[in-house]
């Protein structure tokens, strides 16, 4: 049996201005001969680790060759992380500023705390996360008193600080460094859309909005999201507050995993004739509104009969399918039961009400119910896609989006093996790769594509 270390050790991420290009863990506990130092880098996923060793006269050269090997990963969609002597710290710092980076744009900060375990036989390297570092931003003491409780009641996550102004948030996110904002929309100075937009955006801080908004100010809930929040969620009252914590504390975990991404600019609209005969359906989760979007204005008015799933509240269903249907060349509404499905119509599921499609002698129409949660999720992605393959096999597309977890991966697969066209989202493009993940790895996915090559593909499948 090989040799298995377990180490306990901090984060400290190095970046260079708003860009994280490494970060170092340190082992609490890490006994090395003298001149000896363990460096290890991780990719993304966690599971293909690479390690290299060096001595302490070999250390530039191996801390240049894990460097240059993570300028060719992706941005912050592929952050990694280096095992090390607490030293390291300072060699890194050198190595940044002899390759031409400026030793005042560097900054080193601890992240947190993880667990490691290291297999010399196979290089695997497998990461236990510490508790995210969270900032609450609210303008009421007495919601950041009851997200403070709640946030400190979860050994996942670590209250850092809060801001009641936005004027205080950048300050505090140079000086606290948070994996993970809660974001209210209505507060003094400028709202929470304008504050997504000028620092926690261009800061790429994961941020979930947290706001009383009635239906009717939807629209202010998906600027925030465009402009780069990874979810939101409806403030409860302070009578169901207890009741909607785990919920909360949810979104909140979800969001720790996220990437955040930058809107698409392009919307432009493309042309074609497409046929018609078939269905369109797309489901989605975290991420989704806004990936939803990107993909539906690029579509053009003449797109086959269309059933949409986004993990979505009761309260923002029916304002996101009136804000789809503003921006789209076809028409965009909340479901009723017993909708007639036709081309140039895009239906989506309530908000806490599943979505089945059943073919009739008049032609398909919309079934909801609210049976009990799949996935633990009401709508849920996977009795959409059920439904779709036993209804219409291969004369369907299914699309998966970004999302956390695994709905709709297993209908997906079904949809496949009826014949049907599938589509998984990309990790890159994917706020979180979850549900497009599990798609993937299941065998369900005909197609994996970022986010803005999914409106093309669909185009080349339905074109006649």
């Amino acid at each position: 049996m090989g040799s298995v270390h377990q180490l306990r050790f901090s984060l400290y991420k190095i970046s260079k201005g708003n860009e994280v290009s490494a970060a170092v863990c340190v082992p609490s506990e890490l006994k090395v001969r003298a001149g000896e130092a363990l460096i290890v880098a991780i990719l993304p996923d966690e599971e293909r680790g690479w390690f290299e060793v060096g001595s302490g006269l070999e250390l530039n050269r191996t801390l240049g060759r894990i460097l240059s090997r993570a300028s060719r990963l992706r941005s912050q969609a592929a952050s990694w992380k280096l095992i090390g002597a607490r030293t390291l710290v300072h060699p890194l710092r050198e190595e940044l500023v002899r390759k031409g980076v400026p030793d005042s744009t560097i900054t080193v900060r601890e992240a947190g705390d993880f667990e490691a375990r290291l297999s010399w036989d196979t290089g695997k390297v497998h990461i236990a996360r510490g508790p995210a570092r969270v900032l609450v931003v609210d303008d009421s003491a007495t919601l950041r008193k009851l997200l403070k409780g709640l946030i400190e009641q979860d050994s996942r996550f670590r209250w850092v600080g809060e801001a009641s102004k936005p004027s205080q948030v950048s300050g505090l996110i140079r000086e606290l460094h948070p994996d993970l904002v809660t974001l209210d929309i209505h507060m003094p100075e400028m709202d929470g859309v304008e504050l997504m937009k000028r620092v926690l955006a261009p800061a790429s801080v994961p941020t979930v909005v947290v706001t009383a908004l009635s239906q009717e100010e939807g629209p202010k809930v998906f600027e925030a999201l465009e402009a780069g929040a990874v979810d939101y969620v409806q403030k409860p009252s302070f009578q169901d507050w207890k009741q909607t914590a785990d919920l909360i504390r949810e979104k909140l975990f979800e969001a720790t995993s996220a990437h955040v991404h930058a809107s698409s600019v392009s919307v432009k609209t493309l042309v074609a004739s497409l046929d018609t005969r078939g269905i369109l359906a797309l489901g989605a989760s975290t991420g989704g509104v806004e990936a939803l979007r990107q993909v539906l204005v690029r579509l053009p008015e003449g797109i086959p009969p269309t059933v949409i799933t986004q993990h979505i509240p009761p309260v923002f269903s029916e304002a996101f399918a009136k804000r789809l249907n503003e921006l789209c060349a076809f028409e965009v509404r909340e479901a009723k039961n017993g909708d007639q499905l036709r081309p140039g119509l895009a239906l989506i599921a309530p908000g806490g009400i599943h979505l089945r499609v059943k073919k009739t002698p008049s032609g398909g129409v919309v079934e909801l119910d609210s049976s009990e949660p799949v996935n633990r999720h009401r709508p849920s992605v996977d009795v959409m896609f059920a439904s779709v393959a036993a209804e219409y096999g291969s004369q369907a597309i299914g699309v998966l989006l970004t999302g956390m977890g695994a709905d709709g991966a297993r209908s997906l697969l079904k949809m496949k093996e009826c014949g049907a066209r599938t589509i998984a989202q990309d990790e890159a493009s994917s706020v979180v790769f979850g549900m497009p993940r599990a798609a993937i790895q299941l065998g369900a996915a005909q197609e994996v594509l970022a986010l803005d090559q999914v409106p093309e593909q669909l185009i080349r499948w339905l074109s006649k």
